[in-house]
């Protein structure tokens, strides 16, 4: 397999610290959330918003593709992830749900370009058999 491209972020104290990548883009406090034991007013993202923010671009890139590989017209496009934090007897486990918006296409036409683009995004191949993940069209 041919590497195009690497991400480099370097995170230290963990979900109370702080993340940096390489190039220094991207510089972001880390906190706790209430139900993991915040205890002070800090302010800071999360890993769960972190993945959902990345996995929404990369879904949304997908669906792009596939309609665009598919010749197909759309006129708006959006995704909202929802990523939580879950936990059971065997330990914590993550759930997603992906709301997507493909405006200007009928409702069978987007179905089968959000189930095309489930089948290529590199970040539902990545947790696929591992996470759950929800689809809807909004």
């Amino acid at each position: 397999m041919k590497t195009i491209y690497t991400a480099q972020v370097t995170a230290t104290g963990g979900r109370h610290g702080r993340i940096t990548s390489s190039d220094n883009i991207l510089q972001q406090d880390l906190a706790l959330v209430d139900g993991l034991g915040k205890q002070d007013s800090k302010v800071g993202t999360n890993p769960e918003q972190l993945f959902a923010a990345a996995y929404a671009a990369c879904f949304e890139t997908s669906l792009r593709a596939v309609a665009d590989h598919l010749s197909i017209r759309v006129t708006e496009c959006a995704v909202e992830a929802f990523v939580s934090l879950q936990k059971d007897n065997s330990g914590f486990h993550i759930g997603v749900t992906l709301h997507v918006r493909l405006s200007g296409v009928d409702k069978d036409t987007s179905q089968a370009v959000l189930k095309k683009a489930h089948e290529v995004c590199p970040y539902s191949r990545a947790i696929r058999n591992n996470v759950a993940v929800a689809m809807k069209l909004i």
